[in-house]
């Protein structure tokens, strides 16, 4: 798949030169590079001579994928012969090679893709660039990653389309740079996260540009999502990527709470505790302890240090409040300020005191709920990453249309931060959220206007929940925005167009006028959070295009090969979820029997529990109470 991102500015005669044919006289350039034919290969994988883990491993990629893909085993050396391709960052170019025109301008994460002197350079301008400038390579050579290996995939989450001849066409050198500098997923809840599939979501993120995974040290509090569970397995794999690691999340509540010390710290010390409305210390989960009082500020603080001092593979610290957060309201912690003062202070606070020991380790924080608001009294050090939360951003209307007066408030505090902090805010988008109970939410253009408009406005950020339980309902967002988060400006139609054929094959159109039809309709009628109720017309209407569409897959997989039979087996999946989403939201509108209502949604439960752990739905973990309120019953009923 061509890459638009912007180019840096090298002399175009620089550029011209770079691409040479194997054998070809300097000063004769040619258009095609054959790097293996019929099994066979001259070229080797020239490291540099104390390769880094990161350079290694991109070096090992690009050998398992040429092999893979063209049969020929790819010699990994040092010493570079005739025929080479170079794997290296920039500053590791070994010294009897010639390095190409420009390197020394790339950008953080950035690479270069050049012919020269009979070889091919893949540099990157570091570690983690050097990676992705292999993956580049591999994607220009037929490789496609659409999606981690997980099981339902059956070996369909990756192509590595085996050619005879193995040629590289390419008219001018390759420059590439991110537009955002964090492109982060979230395993946040972890409602179907384990080892083997973390593993695999880690494998396949550099490969579509992510650079981040974030983990919960304790999700909740509750022991069940943690990230001890899976540091070991993970953070090796992390590494050798070069993948920053981000951990922490809601979770003051980790390090002072009230079952601590057997469960006598609130008994021993119960002005260490939120104060509630009525005047009452609370012990409760959500109650952001009492950070006016010394002591037991000394304490939490106390417990962070010696937990980022156990844990140094954490690089990111999200430093966040409880989820729901309800801040202490006696008189001392109000004359603190707002709940975004509170918390700054705090972080001010436990940062200094961590940094004593770990000066390297960032910490972030989040504009959210009662911390929307930039704080009005403490500046934040710009060493401090902000992460940006439009938790009930209306869908229907674009984060930065007027006419939504939901978004429109998150723009006007989003443009208080921008003002009033200089340092690195991201955006913690809900662009696969957990109350759409895995309701196939298709936004990869919506994404594009909105990272557009981020990193104009200087964003650095971008982020997403991924659960491997229902990835596939979510694998076009998912692919799409590590593309987009890279360069805002790429073509989402060629980027459709590209995972459709790879995914469907012979049905690739269909593939694509379903696509077009969950992103036109679904964030507009089904039940998203603060889209408006529609007439029951406009519901029918959206119903019939999804009948029709449901039959047109039928259709297709009786004749269909069988990993497109698949693949479309859980398009069909998606096509009735929506479609049973939509009877529900026509009967709302129409008032129409309650026990009738009832059954129906007892049929949605069955339909979800059903098909739980296909890719598709995480439907073992929806309760019956939440699809009543969900769609207009007394949970009662």
């Amino acid at each position: 798949m061509p890459h638009r991102a912007p180019k840096l500015k090298i002399p175009l005669a620089a550029l011209c030169c770079w691409t040479l044919v194997a054998g070809a006289v300097e000063g004769q350039p040619q258009t095609a590079l054959v790097l293996a034919d019929k099994g066979r290969t001259d070229f080797s994988i020239v490291l540099p001579s104390k390769p880094s883990p990161v350079e290694k491993f991109a070096a090992s990629e690009l050998k398992r994928y040429l092999k893979m893909a063209s049969g020929a085993s790819f010699p990994i050396t040092s010493k570079p012969g005739k025929r080479f391709i170079l794997v290296c960052q920039r500053d590791s170019v070994p010294p009897a090679i010639p390095s190409p025109p420009g390197i020394s301008q790339l950008s953080p994460e950035g690479y270069c893709l050049a012919m020269r002197h009979g070889g091919l350079f893949v540099v990157g301008a570091d570690e983690r660039g050097t990676l992705y400038a292999v993956y580049d390579l591999l994607e220009r050579l037929g490789c496609r990653w659409l999606a981690p290996a997980f099981s339902y995939y059956q070996g369909a989450g990756e192509m590595a389309p085996r050619r005879e001849t193995m040629s590289l066409n390419l008219a001018a050198g390759v420059v590439e740079k991110p537009a955002l500098k964090y492109r982060k997923l979230y395993v946040e809840e972890g409602r179907s996260h384990n080892a083997t599939n973390l593993l695999q979501m880690i494998d396949w993120m550099p490969k579509r540009r992510f650079n981040t995974l974030v983990v919960p040290l304790n999700y909740l509090g509750q022991g069940r999502v943690t990230w001890d569970h899976w540091r070991a397995a993970l953070t090796p794999e992390l590494q050798k990527r070069g993948l920053w690691i981000e951990v922490g999340g809601h979770g003051y509540e980790n390090f002072l709470n009230a079952d601590m010390e057997a469960g006598h710290l609130f008994e021993r010390r119960p002005e260490w505790f939120g104060m509630n409305e009525t005047g009452q210390r609370t012990g409760a989960a959500r109650a952001v302890f009492c950070t006016s009082n010394e002591k037991a500020a000394e304490y939490f603080t106390s417990n962070v240090v010696r937990c980022l001092a156990d844990h140094p593979e954490i690089e990111i610290f999200d430093f966040w409040p409880p989820d729901g957060a309800q801040w202490c309201q006696c008189p001392n912690c109000k004359a603190l300020g707002a709940p975004s003062d509170r918390q700054a202070l705090l972080l001010a606070k436990v940062s200094a005191a961590v940094h004593q020991t770990r000066p390297a380790i960032k910490f972030e924080c989040i504009a959210y709920a009662d911390c929307v608001a930039p704080p009005a009294r403490t500046a934040l050090n710009t060493n401090v990453l902000v992460d940006f939360c439009p938790i009930e951003q209306d869908f229907e209307r674009q984060i930065n249309d007027p006419k939504s007066a939901r978004n429109a408030a998150y723009m006007k505090q989003f443009a208080n931060w921008l003002q009033c902090f200089k340092g690195d805010i991201g955006v913690y988008s809900y662009y696969r959220r957990y109350f759409w109970q895995s309701l196939p939410v298709l936004l990869p253009h919506y994404m594009q206007h909105d990272l557009r408009f981020y990193r104009d406005l200087g964003a650095r950020g971008i982020s997403s929940y991924a659960e491997p339980g229902d990835w596939a309902a979510y694998e076009l967002n998912h692919y799409a925005l590590g593309q987009l988060a890279w360069n805002p400006e790429a073509d989402v139609d060629e980027i459709i167009r590209d995972f459709a054929q790879a995914r469907f094959g012979p049905q690739a159109a269909l593939g694509r006028k379903v696509y077009q039809a969950l992103e036109d309709n679904v964030r507009v009628y089904c039940s998203l959070i603060g889209t408006p109720q529609k007439t029951p017309a406009e519901y029918q209407r959206a119903a019939d295009t999804f009948l029709a569409l449901a039959q047109e897959i039928d259709a297709a997989r009786k004749t269909a090969p069988a990993s497109v039979s698949a693949a479309l087996s859980r398009l069909g999946l998606m096509v009735e979820y929506v479609r049973r989403d939509l009877a529900l939201q026509q009967a709302r509108a129409e008032h129409g029997d309650a026990r009738q209502r009832k059954a129906m949604i007892e049929d949605l439960l069955h339909f979800l529990h059903e098909h739980d752990e296909e890719g598709i739905l995480v439907g073992g973990r929806i309760r019956t109470a939440s699809q009543f309120s969900r769609y207009g019953l007394p949970k009662e009923q």
